[in-house]
């Protein structure tokens, strides 16, 4: 079953729908009412199915601020692709511990992730 399949399943329908109602369709970023709503995944495993994840995985976005986090976990994967493993895992464990507070107030992730990232390497070469 492709992934598109899988978001026409009913199972997923259904918790889409109780994502939605949860959030009082609004988007969690810019708290637009009349647009377009996409529920989110904060993460994917690899194997699980898109209803097989608790409702804390989930939130509401609209269109516009979906792509945009989109476009920013983008650009923390090409940041993170260079970075060790340790590094990797830590940085994973702050920005999954941060990310939605952190978007939701309108902030962007990944200035914050640079400036971490350059802050350390002056640190480094001293």
């Amino acid at each position: 079953m492709t992934y598109a399949e899988k978001l026409k399943d009913p199972r997923w329908q259904k918790l889409r729908l109780k994502i939605l109602e949860r959030d009082e369709w609004t988007c969690a970023n810019c708290q637009a009412v009349d647009v377009s709503l996409h529920v989110h995944h904060h993460q994917y495993l690899k194997g699980k199915a898109p209803w097989d994840y608790p409702e804390e995985n989930f939130e509401t976005l609209c269109e516009v601020c979906h792509e945009e986090k989109e476009d920013m976990l983008q650009e923390l994967r090409k940041i993170g692709s260079g970075l060790p493993c340790e590094e990797l895992d830590m940085l994973r464990m702050i920005a999954w511990y941060v990310s939605k507070d952190y978007w939701v107030r309108g902030g962007n992730l990944v200035c914050v992730l640079e400036k971490l990232c350059r802050d350390r390497e002056g640190a480094c070469s001293a």
